[in-house]
């Protein structure tokens, strides 16, 4: 074998030396990010205690900040626009009465959950949040996660009694959801989520719980046919996994079963299926 020359020699060092760099560079922006991550998380929590408004305001302040130098740190992490997320829709969603329920920790689609957007602050939160859920989504093409949070956030903005404010920052989601289907402007206010629902059903098409809020969306948007038929799917696949495992986590509750059944005899009177 020939000896390296001069110059090989020197620009094989110099690969080895930007090679070096380059990982350690990343090592640094990953460290950097966990641990803005971790602190923002730790904020979030102490906010949760905190019995004081205002205390509670600056906490949360903090831990925005520190979840947008996170995600400057690490852009391509789609858990982290998850947890990030949430924080926001938690943000948006009135408080659960008994105080048992975080907002993140509602179901979407939940007939209970709304959001509360009352300021031009309310609907930069609202579009930031799906921003991070609709990146999540692209970043991870195989997780229905992202989309559900997403069709849930659109869901809520569009049920009856959202308010003004929430229509006007779902209304832009609308447009751009209408005009990838060719459909002229002002778009149906639920057809954002029924195509992140949808698109999340297509991942976990077993999934009763997704075939269910499918179908309730194809209802908003006036297509009973559908929106039997999605239910109708959801009912028997509920009531095979639960004659099969009446604990499995996929089975629906009873709130959700009624839910099935008054989609179910929207179009056939009288003849819902038994509840499992």
């Amino acid at each position: 074998m020939r000896r390296l020359g001069p110059l090989a020699a020197v620009a094989l060092v110099a690969c080895a030396l930007l090679a070096m760099a380059a990982f350690l560079l990343a090592r640094w922006r990953a460290t950097s990010a966990a641990a803005d991550r971790d602190l923002a998380s730790s904020l979030v929590s102490d906010a949760a205690r905190s019995p004081s408004p205002p205390e509670r305001a600056e906490l949360l302040r903090k831990a925005h900040l520190h979840y947008e130098d996170a995600l400057r740190a690490n852009p391509l992490d789609d858990s982290l626009r998850m947890e990030y997320g949430n924080l926001l829709m938690s943000l948006l969603v009135p408080p659960d009465p008994s105080g048992r329920v975080r907002p993140d920790e509602r179901m979407p689609g939940d007939p209970e959950l709304r959001v509360r957007i009352d300021s031009p602050d309310g609907v930069r939160r609202f579009r930031r949040a799906a921003e991070l859920y609709g990146r999540a989504a692209e970043l991870n093409r195989s997780w229905a996660g992202p989309h559900v949070r997403l069709g849930g956030l659109f869901w809520a903005a569009a049920a009856e009694g959202a308010g003004a404010l929430a229509r006007e920052a779902l209304q832009p989601f609308a447009d751009a959801y209408a005009a990838q289907e060719g459909k002229p402007a002002p778009g149906p206010l639920h057809l954002p989520a029924l195509r992140e629902f949808g698109a999340a059903q297509a991942l976990d098409p077993n999934n009763p719980s997704l075939l269910l809020l499918v179908a309730e969306a194809h209802e908003a948007l006036g297509d009973l046919d559908a929106a039997v038929n999605y239910a109708e799917r959801a009912g028997v696949l509920a009531k095979l996994l639960y004659d099969a495992q009446p604990g499995h986590k996929l089975c629906l509750t009873a709130k959700q079963v009624a839910r099935v059944q008054r989609i179910i005899q929207l179009k056939h009177p009288g003849e819902g299926r038994p509840a499992p």
